[in-house]
């Protein structure tokens, strides 16, 4: 069953394996591919998304990080109307430079290695982001530190990451369930990698650590089936 851990709040052991933990997903060669499994993920988690930004209001400011194909940030454009802006960053543009919405702005950014001070320093009501900090191992406090910093005072924070922890098959019998088993060997493919498969979890004490206050954390958890929308975007 995968989950997925969401934090919202107001203002890996070493192993013998030479694994350099990074960003695995570069769009650079296999654009196809990867737009495909970006609409993917939009088709599977966007409806949750909108509703845990729900507390968006007309002239906000929102700053997404690691904004994909941009599918939320044309949402929170919408929310937040002509009087307010969206900031979308990532470190490829492939896709959002193809978006073209009068208040909504797309910028390369890195937030672990680029100054914040050019995004906005304490301007934005929210900072978001979803599936990123997880490819960060052990930078994830320093990344939430530096969105905290593009906070406004009583601004909001809300992330969404995977705990892959969680991912089990359902039928033992299944012709597939040893291959299955074979391949994902309970979460060592990403421990062995330098990943943290429960990170998610961990999401409310990395934001208490960076000083946030009316700290909310849920998980949402699913049983799927194979050849839908969830196992193609896990293969």
């Amino acid at each position: 069953m995968p989950s997925l851990k969401m934090a919202q709040a107001l203002l890996p052991q070493s192993t013998s394996r030479d694994f350099v933990p990074g960003y695995r997903l570069d769009a650079k060669g296999r654009q196809a591919a990867e737009d495909d499994r970006l609409s993917l993920l939009e088709q599977i988690f966007d409806p949750h998304s909108r509703r845990r930004r729900e507390l968006v209001q007309p002239g906000w400011r929102c700053l997404e990080i690691g904004a994909g194909r941009g599918s939320m940030a044309v949402w929170l454009a919408k929310q937040v109307g002509e009087s307010g802006h969206v900031v979308a960053t990532d470190i490829d543009l492939t896709y959002l430079k193809r978006l073209d919405v009068p208040n909504l702005e797309v910028r390369r950014h890195n937030i672990l290695n680029d100054s914040v001070d050019a995004l906005g320093l304490s301007s934005f009501d929210l900072v978001c982001s979803r599936l990123m900090l997880f490819w960060l191992p052990g930078k994830q406090e320093t990344a939430i530190q530096r969105m905290v910093e593009c906070l406004r005072p009583g601004g909001w924070l809300v992330d969404e990451d995977g705990d892959w922890g969680t991912i089990a098959p359902v039928d033992p019998s299944h012709p597939f369930s040893v291959r299955y088993h074979g391949a994902y060997r309970s979460g060592e493919w990403w421990t062995e990698r330098g990943y943290d498969p429960t990170f998610g979890r961990k999401l409310s004490v990395l934001f208490a650590r960076c000083g946030l206050e009316n700290i909310r954390h849920e998980v949402s958890a699913e049983v799927v089936s194979g050849g839908g929308p969830w196992a193609r975007w896990w293969q």
